[in-house]
């Protein structure tokens, strides 16, 4: 025991070693320079860290993208996930490097404890953790950026734990503190990201069924079904409690967005095709990662143990889970798949592929299952085992052997895939053959897992130096007359990472959330037609930034009301020539004369009047103005604004279809306008009561126990 806890403490330092980046890097795809690292989750830190710093507010509204949208509403933020608060501590981008390895040794420790507590050995269950930890999938996702779904999904072990730990407990029938474990971990997933609490429910129910129906020392009984379902309530309100700050302004926010208009073809989008079942064999390095399939070389080679093992109920329970998120994960390919988005809340899910997954944690937990048994039954190396590691083996190379001939090229990932499947066989056979001990075989199978994953994972990054990444944004500012005007891009000239270190707002974004009216305004605006669901405005055809939009004009006018006072574009607009500005660069700047002023009075006779004086924050606008007339801002409505007319709370209105006004009677007048979401005050007084009550229930049950 001493030597595998041994092995175990060494594969979780070789862990940190490998997983550990340089601090100047920042992550991106293999075969990307685009990453939400940079689009979203940088952008969002620069403005978090400006508004405490420069305003002294929390920072409930963002101008940053779109013209404005609720900050503390979207997910994206990561407002209420207390981990992504040590981003605004430690410096960039190192901050996300190191969120990200603590996760992985988080969520590898989670993997570990689970298969310990079912009774594995420290090597058995050391292999477990390895695998989840160093999925490739979870790297593939790191690197596009997707770090809030990284962060949930390592945090997905720590369920079972915990729902392991009450299944003890409620056979007992003794009180503790892990009776509202469970409903903590999935608050904590639903802030981390709430797209995978989700799925992580699904993993919930299935688990807690399983352990419900195949007790061993309890049989079902209407009395421990009624304790079970008493939990699950429990759970789900605590759940609900804790994540409510997300969940209930993402309510509002989400039926107000593009995303409430998604058809059942847009929910189904990257669905995994057949053919592409493939990558849960063979490796693919630098591939795209919502195609990451791969689990290891490790779980082909475990087949037959699978198959021999099939009575024992664990396995049998994994190899489900298993099968069931790879058929889930093909989505229109899968007939059940469309059932599951029509439930409530699903309908806003989008990527069947990301229930890969789940597939990669259920294979983790059952190699180290099928490990154990290997370890406890020793089985004999059979002649039909011999002749299936023959054939397995002789196929990979063989495939690998094919796809380098037809490529004209050694194919390096077919090549690695199959001397991996040769290595893990290699392994197994000496072991079962007593040519290996076990000491020696739990230390060489952790070692080529850590290889065999680790190489697979970081061969979805590049590493990219900060300054490059981010980009050199001094020639075009210094081609700007005017940059407290917002900036329109048909072409993503205008980097949101750059506009966010400049304190540049843009009309143009990148966001899986759009309010509906300020999307069909901005098609009529840009010019560029709507092709159903986007997560960008303005909407690229085949994602080529560059060329895509060459053959829309914008409207400069429909612009102007937005306060938009320069486009900014890769490619020239011969419409906008009259008005194009000499920058000397590889950009073509255009200078809008119809651009509105951030705020305007329309008068009763048609005409247009400036004001007096503005002063805005990230939650509040006070503006000098004249009246009689109507004040507008170019400032998008959104329910949670409130108006005050010299101190006196008035309507705000709508004007030109999506801008917030006020009334004003003649004279001078001081006009605030004051974000007050509802909303987002309810959902706090509603995560308070919830902590509350965990802190009652913690101290009754630790008293009861």
């Amino acid at each position: 025991m001493k030597k595998s806890t041994l092995i175990a403490f060494a594969s979780l330092t070789l862990a940190v070693l490998i997983s550990l980046p340089v601090s100047g890097v920042v992550a991106f795809p293999a075969q990307s320079r685009f990453s939400d690292l940079l689009i979203s989750h940088y952008p969002n830190l620069v403005f978090l860290r400006r508004s405490l710093l420069e305003f002294g507010q929390f920072p409930l509204w963002s101008g940053h993208i779109l013209s404005g949208y609720p900050f503390y509403a979207n997910p994206l933020s990561g407002l209420w996930y207390l981990p992504n608060w040590l981003a605004l501590i430690l410096p960039f981008p190192f901050a996300f490097h190191f969120l990200f390895v603590l996760h992985l040794l988080w969520g590898g420790w989670g993997v570990f404890v689970f298969l310990r507590r079912q009774g594995c050995q420290t090597a058995a269950a050391g292999l477990a953790g390895v695998l989840f930890a160093f999925f490739p999938k979870l790297f593939g996702h790191y690197a596009a950026g997707h770090v809030t779904l990284v962060n949930a999904v390592y945090w997905t072990p720590w369920l079972l734990v915990v729902l392991d730990a009450l299944a003890d407990t409620a056979k007992s029938g003794r009180s503790r503190l892990v009776l509202v474990s469970p409903g903590i971990v999935l608050g904590i997933i639903a802030l981390a990201d709430i797209r995978w609490a989700a799925f992580a429910a699904v993993l919930y129910f299935a688990y807690v069924l399983m352990r419900f129906f195949n007790a061993e020392e309890e049989r079902p009984t209407f009395s421990l079904a009624r304790r079970w379902v008493r939990y699950g309530l429990m759970h789900i309100g605590l759940c609900a409690g804790l994540s409510a700050p997300v969940w209930l302004p993402l309510l509002t926010y989400s039926n107000l967005s593009t995303r409430s208009l998604m058809t059942m073809e847009d929910r189904l989008t990257l669905s995994i095709e057949p053919l592409r079942l493939l990558g849960l064999v063979m490796p693919d390095f630098g591939g795209y990662a919502e195609w990451l399939l791969y689990p290891g070389a490790l779980l082909v080679c475990i087949i037959p143990f699978m198959i021999a093992l099939r009575r024992n109920r664990w396995i049998a329970f994994w190899s489900y889970v298993s099968l069931f998120a790879v058929l889930f994960a093909l989505g229109k390919n899968f007939i059940l798949a469309p059932i599951f988005y029509r439930l409530p809340g699903a309908d806003l899910l989008r990527v069947p592929s990301r229930m890969i997954f789940l597939m990669g944690l259920a294979t983790a937990i059952l190699v180290g299952l099928v490990t154990q048994q290997v370890f406890l039954n020793r089985l004999k190396l059979l002649p039909a085992l011999k002749l299936y590691f023959v054939i397995l083996c002789a196929f990979c190379l063989a495939l690998a052997a094919g796809v380098s001939v037809i490529g004209g090229r050694l194919n390096v990932e077919m090549v690695f895939g199959a001397v991996s499947v040769l290595g893990f066989s290699a392994l197994l056979m000496g072991f079962l053959a007593g040519k290996l001990s076990q000491n020696w075989f739990g230390v060489l199978m952790v070692t080529l897992a850590v290889v065999n994953s680790g190489v697979t994972g970081f061969s979805q990054i590049q590493w990219v130096k900060t300054a490059e990444a981010i980009g050199d944004s001094k020639g075009l500012l210094r081609c700007m007359n005017d940059t407290a005007t917002r900036i329109y891009s048909p072409s993503y000239s205008v980097p949101q990472q750059i506009a966010a270190e400049n304190g540049l707002e843009l009309a143009d974004g990148v966001d899986p959330l759009q309010l509906i009216e300020y999307a069909k305004f901005m098609e009529a605006a840009s010019g560029v037609p709507s092709q159903g669901y986007s997560v960008t405005i303005p909407p690229f055809a085949t994602g080529d930034v560059q060329t895509d939009n060459q053959a829309y004009t914008p409207d400069l006018k429909k612009l102007g009301l937005l306060n938009v006072g320069t486009v900014v574009s890769d490619f020239a607009i011969l419409a906008l020539e009259p008005y194009q500005l000499d920058c000397g660069g590889e950009k073509f700047l255009y200078q809008n004369p119809y651009g509105k002023p951030r705020a305007w009075v329309e008068t009763n006779d048609g005409e247009e009047k400036g004001v007096q004086e503005i002063n805005a924050s990230p939650n509040q606008l006070a503006v000098a103005a004249e009246g009689p007339g109507r004040l507008v801002l170019s400032e998008i409505a959104y329910p949670g604004w409130k108006a005050w007319v010299d101190g006196a709370p008035v309507e705000v209105e709508t004007a030109h279809s999506l801008l917030r006004s006020v009334q004003l009677e003649q004279g001078q007048h001081q006009v605030v306008f004051r974000l007050v979401p509802i909303d987002l005050y309810i959902a706090l007084a509603i995560n308070m009561l919830t902590l509350i009550i965990i802190f009652i229930l913690m101290w009754k049950l630790n008293h009861a126990a």
